[in-house]
């Protein structure tokens, strides 16, 4: 007889001590399969040739721009390991060249947008990972922890969007920053809303600002109150508020009290949608709201409040989409792929793959993994404005580890598009100040 022919009403007759057996085999199979899902789980990540670090919060209110920027620095990876035919270094040859076509991989770090998180993680990173440099971590507080890990075990950090001023006043010979810091953002925002005034005979003169209060709240606002007092405008009241504050509606009716002509607001995501609501439930609009982009400018911020979003005006590191580099919207385009909701890029994302590039560039200069000479690679970039998507004259550092070519744009939200208004050698189009009331969006 066929063994595929067999008498089906045997199984169910077999001995007690067969139907044991078959039960403990059982068992033991699903413990090895258990144990053996086990074992993938908790391996060690597959080796790497030229592993990066990347501490960022990927959880907790400000997530989705973690994971935002996640998108960011893994099509940057792709472009390096890979050929693509875009003028940016690397993008035309596989891996990095000096180093025998080495390629580079990321390991993320989860900060939670928490100081000491990040630092942890970011020893973590350098101690298990063995990652030979570190980029991060959008929140300024986080990076400054992160940084000072980096700092610690000698490891090159490059930084492309924290902004507080102080990052670079530390005396610190491992950072590195691409982005403008809130000094230059906050002279950008009060020059402009200066010029339209002048320009256009508007009589904006009184301000209020509204503040988170942490390490980079406290640094802009500084900023924000020296270049009030050089401009003449005045000041009414500095309203600060907690992280993680649920209930701003106090806080949005003591600005509305004031109607001040001009609001400047420092605030990440959650809190900027809190703050829109409640202006909107108190219909009340300034004349010019000013931001720090931060909450402001992100993806979440922008695709919750729709068109109730225009007439936002914030200061930016990038150009904007309409940038006529025609480098801006292949990399826009490759970005939108591989996003998983198809988002476009925008200020934090193009400035986090700026610096992973300039990172990855200094290493294939070093011709080396060793952080010293990573650093000394660092120090010595001359990128040329045709190499950047954010508008930039380029990037070379100064013995702060600053970047000196970065220049801050002002853009204003119009039907839900960005348009650059300062300054006018690049400007798209006019400001439209006053801004019209909620009801005219």
């Amino acid at each position: 007889m066929s063994p595929l022919n067999y008498d089906e009403t045997n199984v169910h007759q077999r001995p007690d001590h067969l139907r044991v057996h078959t039960a403990v085999l059982l068992i033991v199979v699903l413990l090895a399969v258990a144990s053996a899902a086990f074992v993938l789980l908790s391996l060690p990540p597959p080796p790497c040739e030229v592993p990066l670090g990347a501490v960022y919060s990927f959880s907790g209110q400000d997530g989705a721009t973690g994971r935002d920027i996640q998108v960011a620095l893994e099509l940057a990876a792709e472009i390096i390991n890979h050929e693509y035919d875009l003028d940016v270094p690397l993008a035309r040859t596989t891996g990095l060249p000096a180093l025998g076509g080495a390629e580079v991989c990321i390991r993320f770090a989860d900060s939670t947008g928490v100081p000491e998180t990040g630092y942890g993680e970011a020893e973590r990173l350098i101690t298990e990972e063995q990652v030979v440099a570190l980029t991060g971590a959008w929140h300024s507080a986080v990076t400054r922890s992160a940084s000072t890990a980096a700092e610690e075990h000698g490891i090159p950090f490059i930084c492309g969007a924290s902004t507080e001023p102080a990052l670079t006043e530390r005396g610190y010979t491992w950072f590195f920053r691409t982005t403008p810091d809130d000094l230059a953002f906050s002279e950008a925002l009060l020059r402009f809303a200066q010029e339209l005034n002048d320009t256009h005979e508007l009589g904006m003169r009184t301000i209020v600002i509204v503040t988170i209060e942490n390490e980079w709240g406290t640094s802009a606002v500084e900023a924000e109150k020296r270049c009030i007092e050089e401009t003449g405008f005045e000041l009414l009241e500095i309203i600060s508020y907690e992280p993680d504050l649920s209930n701003v509606s106090e806080l949005a009716l003591r600005v509305a009290a004031h109607n001040p002509d001009i609001l400047i607001q420092n605030s990440y995501t959650a809190d900027a949608i809190r703050f829109m609501h409640a202006y909107q439930q108190l219909n009340w609009f300034p004349a010019l709201f000013l931001t720090q982009d931060a909450g402001f400018e992100t993806a979440e911020f922008l695709e919750t409040m729709g068109r109730d979003a225009n007439f936002i005006v914030t200061r930016s590191a990038w150009a904007g989409l309409e940038n006529p580099n025609p480098l801006v919207s292949e990399i826009n385009e490759l970005y939108k792929a591989r996003h998983p909701e198809g988002r476009d890029m925008d200020g934090q994302t193009a400035r986090e793959f700026t610096a992973f590039l300039v990172l990855a560039d200094a290493i294939n200069r070093a011709g080396s993994t060793d952080p010293e000479e990573i650093r000394t690679a660092l120090r010595e970039t001359n990128w040329p404005a045709e190499h950047l998507i954010t508008g930039w004259d380029g990037v070379a550092f100064d013995h702060r580890g600053q970047n000196i070519k970065a220049a801050p744009v002002i853009l204003q939200r119009r039907d839900g598009q960005w348009r650059v208004v300062w300054p006018a050698e690049v400007a798209h189009e006019a400001a439209q100040v006053p801004a019209p009331d909620w009801s005219q969006r």
